[in-house]
């Protein structure tokens, strides 16, 4: 017989509180702050993967009958595009102008997350650093549990399932998940004893 498959412990999400801690906790009286903001903003608000995130240039935000439209290339190089609420574009335009007053003039081919210390970036910032940003203010916040720039993406995708009620399919998609199966793991209400048949 063949050795059983470990089946992966879910990925731990953070619980509302935790996410309006997290988005307040960067200086934003630096750079640095701004870019770390935004990149939690965009993680908890979107659901990105990291590579989606860091692969975001200028030129991927444009506006499309009335609507600002975020465009992401998943994995297997699929495209989704993303409509940006209010709120996503008021953090996305706090951010632009925090750049323009260090003297970042973007193009549409720039990297929209800058992690340069002078001018801008010419490569995407690294997946790791998404990683470290996640992990630095979880400590700042006292969130003791084990998180990763995952957890946000599942932060996103349950708060879909669980509190606005929006049917699975149209969460796979927004998540990018080709199969269902894989957007009801993320899916906490499967483990609610009052809903149980």
């Amino acid at each position: 017989k063949l050795p059983k498959v470990q089946t992966e412990a879910p990925t731990v999400a953070f619980d509302d509180e935790e996410v309006v801690r997290m988005i307040q906790a960067p200086d934003l009286n630096t750079k640095k702050g701004q870019t770390h903001r935004l990149v939690m903003y965009l993680l908890f608000t979107l659901g990105l993967r990291r590579s989606e995130l860091v692969g975001i240039k200028i030129g991927d935000v444009y506006e499309e009958r009335s609507h600002y439209v975020l465009k992401i290339r998943g994995k297997g190089g699929k495209e989704r595009h993303l409509p940006l609420n209010q709120d996503v574009q008021a953090a996305l335009k706090l951010y632009m102008d925090a750049m323009a007053s260090h003297d970042i003039q973007f193009t549409k081919e720039d990297y929209l997350l800058q992690t340069s210390l002078k001018g801008k970036n010419t490569k995407p910032m690294d997946g790791s650093t998404v990683y470290r940003i996640i992990e630095k203010y979880a400590k700042i916040c006292g969130i003791t549990k084990k998180v990763s720039p995952h957890s946000c993406r599942a932060t996103a995708i349950s708060h879909l399932l669980d509190t606005k009620k929006t049917p699975i399919r149209d969460v796979a998609i927004f998540a990018g998940h080709s199969k269902i199966t894989t957007t009801e793991r993320y899916d906490k209400r499967r483990d609610n004893l009052d809903n149980s048949a």
